[in-house]
């Protein structure tokens, strides 16, 4: 590099990079790759078996004199014939050997570049073919006209507007990058991703980032203007199908510079902030799904200027686009765009409800608006690949459909017109594939199960002469490679659709197949139990299944499940599921474990009138010998108060709440007219007052205080704290690095979720096992199912916050994620994934 202070542009430091590989990693020859007839144990095959030919023909000529010469020539003959097949075969069979050979050793020193390298070598995804374009009538063209033909395509598609001045009402505005945000984004570049041809590579950039991103740094910070090396972008055409016939059945994938993408990573970073103010939520209903033609060859590229300059982008720092819903709020409701707009990327699904014939038009009129806006944007919606989803009950729905809907040779299909006299047709369809699950009105989890096994048999099959070859890889190299690409395949987009157990079993059931077949353990023959072929393969232990806590209970509302139980916490509990996506599910656990109780509250709770009337007579009820249980009984298990002691005694902390919540019920049955609460309100609510009633009571006693210290509910500055359980040590243990909350704090909260709790927020809370009056179980679980609408935000944002709280613990409670039923084998199967 020491040439590098003489590098003044990005073309000098590109080709400095190049000539210092080329000195350091000369280019090595290699040898003629040869086909299997074109080795010389073939070419021997091949010249012996014509000869031996040659002279049966010379023999056959000579008549019937020489017959028997004749037969020992066709002999001979027969026989080259037979070597020569044979050594074919054993050609074709040592070039499989070699390849298993290298992803072998792929394997085993971790390249996994190599490895997927080999296994696209060995099981294509796709057939090559030659590109070869045709015209109008399918014939064939010369070279000279593809190239006249790709050129007219592409200049047609990607000229763009004449250029239009910089804004002159801001003045010129510079980014100042700093040498460690240069150093980290040069470091995070992907060293395998492609650099057109003539430019230093990826990789290049990458292992020098510590000697380069300070020269970077300070040649950046003097630019004026951007460079043109960094806005050009040099095409590659990759066939989207097999037979090509003309330039749209080619994708053009742009190649740019290394540097120029780590400076926009830079400059996105920046960004940001200002992106996640627009971020849109999908909402169930009457959905359109859009599939844009070319989207981003087709995209208008003064809107995009303009969307940037609306943005307050600076001109220099054109990296954030504003999204076409920005556009539509003049026209549509602003919230109807938030809550039933669903974009990502170029797909885009429409969504809407309605309860009348004037609703149906109403979203008809979004859907056109949202039609006209993409066409006026330059887009080209395809509409065979659209699909419209519709489900109705009434009278007024088909007073719609007759309107719109029509019979065509492909089917039904619904006729939108838009307001600016645009006529489109979508088809009518049940169930429609979008961003990779099922979306529709009839099962769609069970739907999107079935489509995402359908995808990993596609892979299944594409791999199972490798998976399943023993004389290739070893077995455990086989399931990694299986759990790397076959289970991702099947998992994806599954958790978003919330399946049902039958689901997960079909799911569990594949998984097993192709387990038992890499494996050769085949259940009929070598009666090996699921468990002991997991346990065997992929190990014994293993964190638990969390993939799937994330479903939501309903499909036309979205809610999130929360689980309520009581006494010993089972050691399956971990903290994988805090890497559940799509949002957490909780569970709290009933305990042995009682407080000494203090009068004095410091938060009021703000009753309202029938809370009031109905449960501040339930408020301070308890009997003075459970008062002193708190103390003689409750402080004695602290020492192990999670191990599931449980003595049966009457006044025992659980057989408390079961007797107030038997309380509940009787009084609702009693006098109905007094209170106009749901049961699972009355419970919930009973709930978090309770746990309101402890805190004040705990917070105001110094001995309950410092016991709480002792176990690590509450730090030095009496902080409730985060316990997690752990499967190892079976114990709970601190969670440092999570967020605490003061009694205070908990308290308002507790006051907020009880205001925010109605029926539409609430959707169930009820105990999983049937209750009994006189229970002898060691733990209850109740579960709480809430509503992720707009409503049950707030309740929802708490409970989030809430997940493993100590504060929980002094009414013997814990709070933690929900997770569906199901097996083990599913659980250890999902594990395979974490490779």
């Amino acid at each position: 590099m020491s040439g590098l202070p003489e590098a003044k542009s990005i073309e000098e430091l590109n080709q400095l990079l190049c000539q210092c590989a080329a000195r350091i990693f000369p280019p090595v020859d290699k040898p003629q790759r040869l086909a299997a007839w074109q080795t010389p144990a073939m070419a021997i095959g091949i010249r012996g078996m014509w000869t031996a030919y040659a002279q049966w023909k010379n023999q056959a000529k000579r008549g019937t004199s020489a017959i028997l010469s004749a037969w020992r020539s066709y002999s001979k003959f027969r026989k080259a014939q037979k070597d020569f097949k044979w050594a074919g075969k054993q050609a074709r069979k040592q070039w499989f050997t070699d390849r298993l050979h290298d992803l072998t050793q792929a394997a085993a020193s971790k390249d996994l570049r190599a490895l997927y390298a080999g296994v696209r070598n060995i099981a294509p995804k796709k057939r090559r073919g030659e590109i070869q374009l045709k015209d109008e009538k399918g014939l064939l063209q010369s070279a000279e006209v593809q190239l006249r033909q790709l050129q007219q395509h592409y200049k047609q598609l990607y000229t763009r507007d004449p250029q239009r001045p910089p804004p002159c009402t801001e003045p010129e505005v510079r980014i100042q990058v700093d040498e460690t945000e240069v150093y980290q984004a040069l470091s995070s570049l992907v060293a395998h991703k492609a650099t057109p041809p003539h430019l230093a590579s990826t990789a290049m950039w990458r292992s020098c980032a510590d000697i380069l991103a300070p020269a970077l740094t300070t040649w950046t910070s003097r630019l004026q203007a951007v460079p043109a090396l960094w806005k050009d972008a040099w095409l590659v055409l990759i066939p989207k199908k097999v037979r090509i016939k003309s330039p749209r059945d080619l994708r053009p994938i742009g190649l740019t510079e290394a540097s120029g993408r780590a400076l926009s990573h830079v400059l996105q970073q920046r960004l940001r902030p200002y992106v996640e103010a627009y971020l849109q939520k999908a909402y169930a209903g009457c959905q359109l799904s859009l599939d844009l033609s070319s989207a981003f060859d087709l995209v208008d590229w003064s809107l995009l200027q303009d969307s940037l300059e609306d943005a307050g982008a600076p001109h220099l720092c054109h990296g954030h686009t504003r999204t076409t819903p920005r556009r539509l709020e003049a026209i549509l409701d602003p919230q109807w765009l938030a809550r039933g707009a669903t974009t990502f990327a170029d797909d885009y699904l429409l969504q809407d409800t309605a309860v009348s014939y004037q609703e149906l038009e109403r979203a008809h009129h979004r859907f056109a608006s949202v039609l006209d806006a993409l066409i006026d944007h330059g887009m080209k919606i395809n509409t065979q690949k659209s699909a419209f989803l519709m489900r109705y009950r009434g009278h007024f729905a088909r007073k719609w459909l007759k309107q719109h809907l029509i019979r065509t040779p492909e089917g039904e299909a619904i006729r939108i017109r838009t307001p600016k006299a645009r006529l489109f047709e979508f088809p009518l369809k049940d169930k429609h594939v979008y961003l990779g699950v099922v979306i529709g009105y009839h099962s769609p989890s069970k739907q999107t199960v079935t489509h995402r096994l359908q995808e990993a048999n596609g892979t299944w099959q594409r791999l199972r002469k490798v998976l399943c070859s023993q004389s290739s890889l070893p077995t455990q190299e086989r399931v990694k490679l299986w759990q790397s690409t076959v289970l991702p395949t099947m998992l994806y987009g599954v958790a978003a659709s919330s399946p049902g157990h039958k689901d997960i079993q079909r799911m569990q059931h594949v998984a097993t197949r192709h387990l038992r077949a890499i494996t050769r353990s085949f259940a009929h023959l070598s009666k090996e139990p699921t468990a002991k072929l997991l346990a065997r393969t992929v190990g014994s232990t293993f964190a638990p299944f969390a993939f799937f806590g994330c479903m939501r209970a309903c499909q036309s509302a979205p809610s999130a499940t929360t689980t309520l139980g009581g006494g010993t916490i089972s050691p399956s509990i971990s903290d994988g599921t805090d890497a559940t996506p799509g949002g957490p599910n909780m569970y709290l656990n009933l305990t042995k474990l009682q407080f000494a109780m203090t009068p004095p509250p410091q938060v009021d709770m703000d009753l309202d009138l029938q809370e009031t009337q109905f449960f501040q007579r339930f408020s301070h009820k308890r009997g003075s010998e459970l008062k002193v249980e708190d103390y003689a009984d409750g402080y004695g298990q602290h020492g192990t108060p999670w191990m599931g002691s449980h003595d049966n005694r009457p006044e025992e902390h659980m057989h408390y709440h079961l007797r107030k919540l038997t309380q509940v019920v009787l009084r609702q049955e009693q006098e109905p007219a007094k209170i106009q609460y749901s049961l699972k309100i009355m419970l919930f609510k009973q709930l978090l007052m309770s746990l309101h009633e402890r805190l004040q009571e705990t917070a105001a006693n110094q001995e309950a205080m410092k016991a709480a210290r002792d176990l690590n509910w509450i730090d030095s500055h009496q902080q409730w704290q985060v316990l997690r359980w752990c499967a190892e040590t079976q114990q709970l243990k601190l969670v440092p690095q999570a967020a605490t909350k003061s009694t205070e704090d908990l308290l308002r909260q507790l006051v907020e979720i009880r205001k925010n709790v109605t029926e539409e927020t609430l959707h169930h809370f009820k105990s999983v096992r049937k209750l009994v009056p006189n229970p002898t179980t060691q733990w209850v679980q109740f579960q709480v199912e809430v509503s992720l609408r707009p409503g049950g935000h707030p309740i929802w944002t708490i409970l989030q916050e809430w997940v493993g709280m100590a504060a929980w613990h002094t009414i013997g409670c814990r709070l933690r994620r929900d997770r569906p039923g199901y097996d083990n084998a599913i659980d250890e199967l999902y594990q395979l994934n974490r490779w």
